[in-house]
């Protein structure tokens, strides 16, 4: 399937609340269980003001197909995190990021990741935080974050806790990840 899902043309585009249903779907499939889908329910549907930072790949649909619906593949989130020492409210958290499993490896999670950089840039945010594999995220300028005095409130491997420095970051940002209570579920 990753050969269709390749040659098809893909866009992303900021969520909808029309998309809600989709987008649990693929973090459902993506997963294999319902923690990472519920997170996102509660965080689009409860708390979440900033819609801009909730993005969805999707396959456009042909012009000779009208009135087939676009086909959502995969959907990034970036949650607003603090700092314990910091006051600043300019830090997110990218979590979850998911693409459907016949969708993977085809470069929709990159495309998501780079398009959620360059949206978090442009709204004048200062780091993105991401917890996962190291180099995955390495590949998109993600560094070791204990580098910069910014630690997890978890164990995890040193590499896999990183964070992207955005135009706006400034040093003075350090301390222990606050995440938002809603994340104790995961």
């Amino acid at each position: 399937m990753a050969n269709s899902i390749s040659s098809m043309k893909v866009k992303i585009r900021h969520s909808e609340e029309t998309d809600l249903e989709a987008i649990l779907t693929i973090h459902k499939k993506a997963f294999g269980r319902d923690a990472e889908s519920n997170l996102v329910k509660e965080i689009l549907v409860a708390g979440q003001k900033d819609k801009e930072l909730s993005l969805i790949a999707y396959k456009e649909s042909a012009p000779d197909e009208l009135d087939v619906p676009e086909v959502l593949l995969g959907h990034i989130l970036l949650s607003r995190v603090r700092l314990t020492d910091s006051k600043s409210e300019k830090v997110l958290a990218l979590a979850p990021l998911a693409v459907l499993p016949e969708a993977q490896n085809s470069g929709i999670g990159s495309a998501l990741v780079s398009a959620s950089i360059n949206q978090a840039n442009e709204l004048g945010y200062a780091a993105i935080i991401a917890l996962g594999d190291g180099d995955y995220y390495g590949r998109f300028g993600f560094e070791v974050s204990s580098i910069f005095g910014i630690y997890p409130p978890f164990e995890v491997a040193r590499q896999n806790f990183r964070i992207k420095t955005l135009a706006t970051f400034d040093k003075t940002l350090k301390g222990t990840v606050i995440y938002p209570e809603t994340f104790n579920s995961v």
